[in-house]
């Protein structure tokens, strides 16, 4: 069928609808270019900035004052001893005779409730670790001349270092987090928390 014979009213028709098509191809076209800049532009947009080594102290000292809070609050009006140092390392001190019998490297209940509520506190903070473990002899551990008796409390003390530090393993804290043991000066069992600052951001 020829022009001539189309009627006016169909060829008005046929018309509009081949400008419907040229129109609907388009916006198509014009939506296909703009998904493909967006999605350049996204691939193209870089990446945070890492935080700073400052950044990650704070971080870190903030992580464990939360940790501190919560550990106070269990051992609040006992002797057990909880504070947090200007670098924001906790420090803890536990008298050696709330931990210990005489001549015994048995952790006692009191030294164990310690214990348990520390390893909760690790479980939550990855980045935290204890990197001293001391614990006192009976005696005196140091003296301007060594002898037989400084020897056998150092011993000791180093017994009871480490029964701490497999108290805490089998709490459930890896080993890689746990300093090795040490003997105390002071009549105490003394543990020292930090945090390694930059385990507390994912890369």
């Amino acid at each position: 069928m020829s022009d001539r014979t189309v009627p006016l009213g169909m060829r008005e028709s046929i018309m509009r609808a081949k400008a419907r098509r040229v129109d609907s191809r388009e916006r198509a076209r014009r939506w296909l270019l703009t998904g493909v800049v967006l999605l350049v532009a996204g691939c193209a947009t870089p990446a945070p900035p890492a935080p700073s080594s400052a950044q990650q102290q704070v971080d870190a000292a903030e992580a464990l004052a939360v940790e501190r809070h919560w550990l106070q609050s269990w051992f609040r009006s006992t002797p057990v001893r909880i504070a947090q140092r200007a670098s924001g390392a906790i420090d803890i001190e536990v008298p050696r005779e709330f931990c210990f019998e005489t001549g015994r490297s048995v952790v006692e209940p009191a030294l164990e409730a310690v214990l348990d509520k520390l390893a909760q506190s690790l479980g939550r903070v990855p980045a935290a670790q204890v990197s001293l473990i001391a614990a006192p002899g009976d005696g005196p551990v140091t003296t301007s001349a060594p002898g037989a008796a400084t020897t056998i409390a150092t011993g000791l003390a180093l017994q009871r270092a480490r029964a701490v530090r497999e108290h805490l393993r089998d709490a459930g804290i890896d080993a890689s987090r746990l300093g090795p043991p040490s003997a105390a000066a002071a009549p105490s069992v003394h543990l020292y928390i930090t945090a390694t600052a930059a385990k507390l951001r994912k890369p």
